[in-house]
């Protein structure tokens, strides 16, 4: 079944509005759009992730704290991402805002890492051609209804599987006919695909 849930997109000093002097959990079903400018891939940056409001020329920023290694392999710098914010925390921290999940500390709360298990249910990722050869994950795809009750490729051959998303989008799957899961049955559920874009 897919999802007809609505969500509002907002901008960062928006969303900044919500803090009024203590980490409060965000309640709406709020989305907010940024572009990736940290990485972790030389160890500078570890569990966060800091982005803007536009690619060029942004006025404002923001970082999620993520409990999740080498994240530079989803969250390259430049790509556009939309969070899902409802059910997050936000914070700040020696005039830093900051999104994530929670701790308390003698009694206060603050933002925390978003435990790695929940990373990509408030992440939604716009596949671009900068992130070609890269690790991606997709949520709430399925196999095209036609190739269920199919084997995910034909023995010895590569072979070509449809992924479509809730909009009809089409992401073509290929597969390996000397996998190791070749024989499997493609399953007839939707949910996440990782691979190589």
């Amino acid at each position: 079944v897919c999802s007809d849930e609505d969500f509002s997109v907002v901008s960062v000093s928006e969303l900044k509005r919500l803090y009024n002097g203590q980490t409060v959990q965000i309640q709406e079903d709020w989305v907010i759009k940024g572009y990736v400018v940290s990485s972790d891939k030389s160890g500078n940056f570890f569990n966060i992730l800091h982005f803007q409001d536009a690619s060029r020329g942004a006025t404002e920023g923001l970082q999620i704290e993520l409990e999740l290694r080498d994240s530079h392999l989803f969250f390259d710098i430049g790509q556009s991402v939309f969070i899902k914010l409802k059910g997050l925390y936000i914070g700040q921290t020696n005039g830093l805002f900051k999104i994530g999940g929670v701790f308390t500390s003698f009694g206060n709360r603050s933002v925390g890492r978003l435990p790695n298990s929940v990373v990509f249910n408030h992440s939604i990722l716009e596949l671009n051609e900068s992130m070609v050869n890269t690790l991606v994950r997709i949520d709430n795809v399925e196999l095209k209804g036609d190739e269920i009750g199919q084997s995910f490729s034909v023995e010895k051959e590569e072979t070509q599987r449809t992924l479509v998303d809730c909009d009809d989008n089409e992401l073509k799957l290929m597969n390996s006919g000397y996998s190791d899961f070749q024989a499997q049955i493609i399953p007839d559920k939707m949910g996440a695909a990782t691979g190589v874009l």
